[in-house]
């Protein structure tokens, strides 16, 4: 067997197996997302989020959106 073909088939795997846990990280972070904007809607004073709360969630949203440009990339590059 072709040593060229061995290690194009392991890098294949590699990179899907990669791929999924990216996918498994962007849904979690998309529900953990999810409920802490809900949680910080839903305490008290009640639809009115702090400035530490927006810099959280700003930057909860920016790492997924980053997360799925970088599976974007690696789709890409298969």
């Amino acid at each position: 067997m072709n040593f060229e073909i061995v290690y194009e088939k392991f890098r294949q795997i590699i990179t899907y197996v990669l791929l999924l846990a990216m996918a498994v990280v962007v849904a979690s972070s998309t529900i953990e997302l999810i409920y802490v904007l809900v949680i910080d809607l839903m305490s008290p004073p009640g639809f009115m989020l702090g400035l530490s709360e927006l810099y959280e969630l700003f930057g909860m949203f920016l790492m997924v959106i980053i997360a799925i440009e970088l599976m974007s990339s690696v789709h890409v590059y298969l």
